[in-house]
């Protein structure tokens, strides 16, 4: 068939081939590269023991398979927690002092979605609260108080590591009182690292009434909480911060504001993970 082609005809086909098949073997080489799953190393969540939220709002990533990670929050509130596999976590964090009641959560977060720079997680709750009767205004009432949270987070990231990342996460809760109708809690978070060492973290959380009787806090109410996070080892982080109200002060000052007033109440939180089992996709050093 080639021979009776002219030479131009065949100066022709030559030039196709030669624009086609390197057109062919790039689009292959992108597919291959953009389809190809991470290597764990590269992932932040091999590298930071906090990858699981910012300082409040929860991320989407979860910690590697066969992952234990025990953390206290604000000094006195101990939490631990195992990953299940390298998409799903389940933890538990509670506080009492065994005389005046105490709360305990029970929380489960699944990843649904780990690309290069998108991660979706879902994540459940149950939390229980316990007070004692003595210590309330009316003593006829319920002292324990059973709430039940579902909560979606979106994550985009901005480098391959995805060590610098926004977040966003809602919230809605259903009491096991059915008179009462808890607020949906909106956040936004963004963490930005600045050296292997060092990570910033910025964000932004809101809680919105959804019903005219509730009281128990003034709402709506916006919070803002910023700080730092220390990581000199996978197998340890530190998140040092502070949290404050952008709501207007409603109450009349007599004194001058004091240090916290300015910054913020103080945020605090330490974790410590390691491999219990050969199935961990993690080995830390």
């Amino acid at each position: 068939m080639l021979r009776r082609l002219g030479p131009a005809q065949l100066l022709a086909l030559a030039l196709y081939a030669g624009c086609s098949l390197p057109a062919a073997i790039v689009r292959a080489q992108v597919e291959a590269i953009v389809s190809a799953p991470l290597p764990d190393r590269s992932r932040a969540r091999a590298e930071d023991a906090h990858v699981d939220r910012v300082l409040l709002v929860p991320t989407a990533e979860t910690h590697p398979a066969g992952t234990m990670f025990l953390t206290a929050y604000e000094i006195v509130i101990p939490s631990i927690g195992y990953a299940i596999t390298d998409d799903v976590q389940a933890s538990v964090a509670g506080l009492t002092d065994f005389e005046n009641g105490g709360a305990l959560e029970l929380r489960v977060k699944a990843n649904v979605l780990r690309a290069r720079t998108v991660r979706i997680a879902l994540g459940t709750s149950l939390d229980y609260f316990a007070a004692d009767p003595e210590d309330q205004d009316d003593p006829a009432a319920e002292s324990d108080f059973l709430l039940a949270r579902a909560d979606g987070a979106l994550q985009l990231c901005f480098d391959a590591a995805c060590r610098s990342s926004v977040s966003g996460a809602i919230t809605a809760a259903a009491p096991a009182q059915s008179e009462l109708v808890f607020p949906i809690a909106f956040g936004a978070g963004v963490t930005v690292q600045g050296s292997s060492l060092v990570t910033v973290l910025v964000e932004y959380g809101a809680l919105v009434n959804a019903a005219d009787d509730f009281d128990l806090l003034p709402l709506p109410l916006h919070l803002v909480s910023y700080g730092v996070r220390l990581t000199w080892s996978p197998r340890w982080a530190l998140d040092l911060g502070f949290m404050r109200s952008l709501g207007p002060q409603r109450a009349v000052r007599t004194t001058a504001p004091g240090l916290f007033d300015v910054v913020g109440l103080p945020l605090f939180a330490l974790t410590y993970r390691f491999a219990v089992d050969t199935r961990s996709s993690t080995t830390y050093p």
